[in-house]
């Protein structure tokens, strides 16, 4: 920090200005970093959507499958009990 800490009464947005004035840190290197932290966001939620896009068609055809899989023991269920009745 700088000197401007022995000011008595500095108000901290004050204190702040100060700082990042003095900071080693310039404008563009700080926009450079805020545009490297949103392209990762947005590489990572990306990333996301197409995971939730493949776990919904995983979904439907399990879904699909255990419709079939009740629709034939259905059937065999059918078949059973129209055995037992001519029996």
């Amino acid at each position: 920090m700088g000197d401007h800490q022995c000011v008595p009464g500095l108000r901290a947005v004050d204190r702040w200005h100060a700082d990042a004035q003095l900071s080693d840190h310039s404008i563009a290197e700080n926009v450079e970093y805020i545009t490297d932290q949103r392209n990762l966001l947005q590489d990572i939620i990306s990333v996301e959507i197409a995971r939730r896009e493949r776990h919904q068609v995983e979904s439907e055809k399990l879904g699909n499958k255990i419709s079939i899989a009740l629709a034939q023991q259905s059937e065999i269920q059918k078949a059973s009990l129209v055995q037992f009745h001519r029996n």
